[in-house]
């Protein structure tokens, strides 16, 4: 890749700085020369390239990104042909990456469930909906050992 006058850095615009967000698969967008091709990195892995439009605007939208804190830079390419009556050259031009953009994703879990009542995280709340996860099984299961040494004892007892 070879550096040249006037390919400037590109620049991305959104997320802004220091956002926290809710999307594992957020818009990244910015400008750049138009016709450039945008190549965008977390950290050190590629995730996605974009063109520049005629109206200096590039957009893509990131797959999958885990939950947590991201730094987000881009490169901006051009391809550049002269041609001479001896030979035709291609060469690709490369800019400087972008200033990076550091952003965090958020994630819920996501409960199942009605409740009612008032309280602050959970605290005072009445569970009104289906019980769901380990503990209805291993209550069954705590149920039915004490059922069954239940049925031990007065078997003992009735043999005496």
């Amino acid at each position: 890749m070879i550096d040249a006058a006037g390919l400037t850095p590109p620049v991305i615009t959104n997320p802004g700085n220091g956002n926290t967000i809710g999307d594992t698969t957020p818009t990244i967008s910015g400008t750049g020369t138009p016709g450039s091709t945008i190549a965008i990195f977390d950290g050190d892995n590629q995730i996605g390239t974009a063109t520049v439009g005629a109206d200096g605007t590039w957009t893509l939208t990131a797959t999958n990104l885990d939950c947590g804190a991201h730094t987000i830079d881009a490169i901006q390419t051009q391809l550049q042909t002269t041609n001479t009556a001896v030979t035709l050259d291609t060469l690709i031009i490369g800019s400087d990456p972008s200033n990076p953009v550091t952003f965090t994703i958020t994630c819920t879990t996501n409960n199942t469930g009605t409740g009612t009542g008032t309280g602050t995280n959970g605290e005072g709340l009445a569970e009104t909906g289906t019980p769901t996860g380990l503990a209805p099984l291993a209550a069954t299961g705590l149920l039915a050992i004490l059922a069954g040494l239940a049925l031990i004892r007065r078997r003992n007892r009735l043999a005496k």
